[in-house]
């Protein structure tokens, strides 16, 4: 995963595409993400797909931790697992791209966010994908995540097929079993914790300590 995140950014570099993340999911075919898109596309609401990729995400990318979770709004919270965060722009911003074009095209709806958080930072390139998420996006949050209005995860989903989801369980959790836990090391750990810290002034010793529970 840490090649990949590296790989991407030198493409990225050598094609001047700042953006390239961004555009691989936009206009990539989705079908190509494998197991996980159809057990995800034929669930029969939005919540109950983003449940299956909450769930089953490790088998597309070991290094990525996805949590579903519902207070005022429905939040999808992104992060990585034994990779640094600090290193990666392009890989996800194609998540979150990959994500939001999902929830549209599996509801056959124009479903906005009500906000957008990226971990990383940018200048200039941030327009194009305020206009493709129809929303304003933090660059330095805390987290990466996408937030939509709660009433979203009711939406059935235009492929919903309970029968072929069934049997897709099971083959998802045949894979997921014979997936490794991408547990951190300590120093990726520290790393992650100091990332989002930093544009604010606040990585000290003893916020990262607390934020770690050592």
């Amino acid at each position: 995963v840490a090649g990949q995140i590296r790989f991407l950014e030198l493409a990225a570099k050598a094609l001047k595409d700042p953006l390239l993340g961004f555009r691989l999911a936009r206009d990539g075919e989705p079908r190509q993400v494998g197991l996980i898109h159809y057990v995800a596309v034929s669930s029969e609401t939005l919540g109950d797909a983003l449940e299956r990729v909450q769930r089953y995400s490790s088998i597309a990318n070991a290094g990525l931790v996805l949590k579903c979770f519902e207070t005022r709004n429905l939040t999808i919270a992104l992060r990585y697992a034994g990779v640094a965060r600090h290193s990666d722009r392009q890989q996800m911003e194609c998540f979150v791209t990959w994500l939001i074009r999902f929830c549209r095209a599996s509801t056959d709806r124009r479903l906005n966010p009500i906000a957008v958080h990226l971990v990383h930072r940018r200048s200039d390139e941030s327009s194009e994908l305020e206009k493709f998420f129809g929303c304003r996006i933090e660059f330095g949050a805390d987290t990466d995540r996408i937030i939509f209005d709660k009433e979203a995860k009711q939406l059935r989903l235009v492929s919903a097929d309970p029968y072929l989801n069934e049997i897709l369980l099971q083959d998802c959790e045949q894979a997921l079993a014979y997936r490794r836990s991408s547990a951190d090391s300590l120093r990726v750990s520290i790393e992650n914790a100091i990332t989002p810290l930093l544009p604010h002034g606040k990585a000290r010793l003893d916020a990262v300590a607390e934020s770690l529970g050592v």
